[in-house]
């Protein structure tokens, strides 16, 4: 049985540039109404910089959809393995 990947907090780690993976997206509508999102989308730039709280973070996300507040990401599962002797 294969491992069931968890979920990565974003502050804890990144994933590699521009790979596709699953993001939790944890957001608030205008009206103050709590959305959450699972997404797939990729890491296309980030860049740190030391503030007086410490290390800031700040993350640029591609994809088909809109991204507000990534919270976490996770691998994507490897997609099914083509079984010739099945219709």
């Amino acid at each position: 049985m294969k491992k069931i990947e968890k979920w990565v907090a974003i502050s804890e780690r990144l994933p590699e540039m521009e790979v596709d993976v699953l993001l939790f997206d944890d957001w608030k509508t205008s009206d103050g109404e709590r959305r959450q999102d699972m997404k797939v989308g990729y890491l296309s730039e980030f860049t740190t910089r030391q503030t007086a709280n410490g290390i800031a973070v700040s993350c640029e996300w591609r994809g088909h959809e809109c991204f507000i507040n990534i919270t976490h990401w996770m691998p994507l599962p490897q997609p099914p393995k083509n079984d010739a002797s099945k219709p």
